[in-house]
């Protein structure tokens, strides 16, 4: 298949796995920060010249679907890198989500938890909120089993306590 051997020597799959090792070598302690510099550098390297490179023998549409999956190799590079970033307190790049798209994927990063503690409690206090109907639903359904041990008179009726779903 001419595509996959076009795509197997592409840079960015190399840079993808140098900014997975860099992240494994800094969660492990063994290492600096991870920098999502090469995968940033092999993407717009290759969207430079990704109108270039023609395959011969494939269909336009097997090379455009191969230039997103490499592109997408990159992307998650990208932001595995950042994650880690995140978890080991070093700085994160800046967002460069559009306008129209933000928040972006790591909004929650630089932010004060006491910010989005406050941002968070008052989303999970509205009817639509799974927290807030799960809140509800289990001492209802609670109730409803003592209720049933009660107007039954078991004599062993803690356990239609304990055997309520949640």
């Amino acid at each position: 298949m001419p595509t996959a051997r076009f795509w197997s020597w592409c840079p960015v799959h190399g840079a993808s796995a140098t900014a997975c090792h860099e992240v494994a070598l800094g969660l492990s302690g063994r290492g600096p920060e991870p920098s999502d510099a090469p995968c940033t550098a092999a993407a717009a390297d290759f969207e430079a010249h990704r109108i270039d490179l023609p395959v011969p023998g494939t269909s336009s549409a097997a090379v455009v679907r191969g230039g997103a999956i490499v592109l997408d190799i990159a992307h998650t590079g990208t932001l595995v890198v950042t994650a880690a970033r995140i978890v080991l307190g070093a700085p994160v790049p800046a967002d460069t989500t559009s306008p129209a798209d933000r928040p972006g994927l790591f909004r929650y990063a630089g932010r004060p938890a006491l910010s989005l503690y406050a941002r968070r409690v008052p989303a999970h206090l509205t009817p639509r909120s799974v927290y807030f109907q799960n809140a509800v639903r289990m001492p209802l359904a609670l109730a409803a089993s003592r209720m049933i041990e009660g107007v039954l008179d078991l004599s062993h009726g803690v356990w239609t306590l304990l055997a309520t779903p949640p």
